[in-house]
């Protein structure tokens, strides 16, 4: 073989094409992944970028009702582990559980102390565990194994680019449109 990475590559694409197809061969499957591009890029705007000013910005949230507030996301994600160990949860609710990624926006967007704020952390941190250990195992159990590699990889990768269009998408809105009007319209899209 005169040029092997050349061949290397050839094999990379050829993977990565196949795997392309695979995953669009899944109606059920790309579905859920272009709605979580929706879902990644409003929380990131509305949780990573405009919650962090308004919460910084509120007089009974701040500094130390941020981080207990992150926290207690983490204490909803063991509660959510535990309920997903106990049960198997279909696509609807695995989907539906999601949306519970809302509340926090809303809890910021309409200025709720930092009591409901930390209460709707934690339902997200249930929510979204909720469904991505249900999302993950759907995943595993109805994707052919031949295929499993390819097509989870170009799943992750579509539903994580969106991450940093989210944060493009929160700068463009500062300044632009009021907190309030910016967290309950990333929330609305993240339930729609």
């Amino acid at each position: 073989m005169l040029f092997p990475i050349l061949e290397a590559t050839r094999g990379v694409l050829h993977t990565m094409k196949e795997g392309w197809w695979e995953f669009w061969s899944i109606p059920w499957l790309w579905r859920v992944v272009v709605a979580f591009m929706v879902v990644n890029a409003a929380t990131t705007a509305g949780i990573q970028v405009i919650g962090v000013r308004v919460a910084l910005g509120h007089p009974g949230v701040g500094a130390s009702g941020w981080g207990i507030a992150l926290s207690l996301q983490a204490v909803g994600a063991v509660v959510g582990a535990s309920v997903v160990k106990r049960s198997r949860p279909g696509l609807g609710v695995c989907v539906l559980s999601a949306a519970a990624m809302a509340l926090p926006m809303l809890a910021l967007g309409l200025g709720w102390g930092v009591v409901a704020i930390c209460t709707c952390f934690c339902m997200a941190g249930v929510g979204i565990t909720v469904f991505d250990v249900s999302w993950e195992s759907m995943v595993q159990e109805k994707v052919p194994q031949a295929v499993y590699g390819r097509v989870i990889s170009v799943a992750m990768a579509a539903s994580l680019m969106s991450v940093p269009l989210g944060a493009g998408l929160a700068g463009s809105l500062l300044g632009s449109i009021s907190d309030f009007l910016a967290l309950l319209s990333l929330s609305l899209a993240v339930v729609i």
